[in-house]
Formats: C-alpha cells, structure tokens, sequence
C-alpha cells in the first residue's frame, strides 16, 4: 500500500550562497610573530546562517573552519621572509548552499623594524648670538 513503512525525513535547504566579506584589513602587527587580520561580514547571508570563514594567503586556503562569530583572526609571519616580499590574503564565506566569491586582496610587504638610531650625542647650546 502507498505511504506505508517508515517516513524519511530530508533536509533542503533554501537559499543562496552569502555575498563576499568586506573590507580585509590589517589590525595589528607584533613585528617577527604574528599579525591580526579583520574584515566586515557579507551583505547578504544568502538567508542561511553563516558557518564559517577560509582565510586564503597567496591564493592557497590558509585558515579553514573559522567561527562565524570571530571577523578577525592571527596569522604567523613567517621567519626568512624577504624584504619587499608581497602577501596576499583573501577572505570567503560559508553557508549551507556553498561558499561566496573571496573578498577583494589585501596586500602586505615584507619589510624590517627599524634599528634604533645610532651615534646619538647631545649637544649643549650655551649662548644665542643675534646680529
């Protein structure tokens, strides 16, 4: 007979992939250690939640998996990273109909922390001439 035996439930789900993140930028820097990078979450969650961030530098996914609650994360700098060197990180997000397009780049150089001056004396000034 039709309609007999168990019930089978499936779950679809409605909607669209989300719009990308907005506005990557860098927060912060700890100079040989690490970096903060943050961005603004899509215009449209594609009216499912949000499940996740990937975090792609130089165009491999870098950071996978990370909580829809957080819109900045850390990243190691790398040690042996030469001076003028480009890193390019991009960010996408998830939901249950797939991922969005990535942001737009943020592009970052390489570059050193300053030395601290050299040959520094102080000079004493004990008279003003004026002509």
């Amino acid at each position: 007979m039709a309609g007999e035996g168990a019930n089978k439930m499936q779950a679809i789900w409605l909607g669209q992939v989300p719009s990308e993140p907005l506005n990557p930028k860098l927060i912060s820097v700890v100079p040989d250690d690490s970096l903060i990078l943050g961005w603004d979450a899509p215009l449209k969650d594609g009216c499912l939640s949000i499940l996740s961030y990937t975090v792609a530098k130089n165009g491999v996914e870098h950071l996978t998996n990370i909580d829809p609650s957080l819109t900045q994360i850390s990243d190691n700098i790398e040690v042996g990273g030469s001076i003028g060197d480009l890193i390019t990180y991009e960010i996408k997000a998830l939901n249950h109909a797939g991922a969005s397009i990535y942001s737009e780049s943020l592009t970052i150089m390489v570059g050193l922390k300053p030395n601290p001056p050299q040959n520094v004396s102080r000079v004493q000034i004990l008279s003003e001439t004026s002509i």
